[in-house]
């Protein structure tokens, strides 16, 4: 069985690109609270993510 890629993508631009959610999920927490001075939680990016 293959995993599928998924994607998210920050309003800003920054993308990442994976087969492990939990991988995606904490980049993009990461890049929130660096760059934007935003939090998020696993929901907020697990509801971004799409299919790469």
């Amino acid at each position: 069985m293959s995993s599928e890629m998924k994607q998210a993508t920050c309003s800003c631009g920054f993308s990442v690109v994976s087969e492990d959610e939990n991988e995606i999920v904490e980049i993009i927490q990461n890049h929130a609270d660096g760059k934007h001075g935003k939090s998020m939680t696993v929901k907020d990016v697990r509801g971004m993510m799409k299919e790469a």
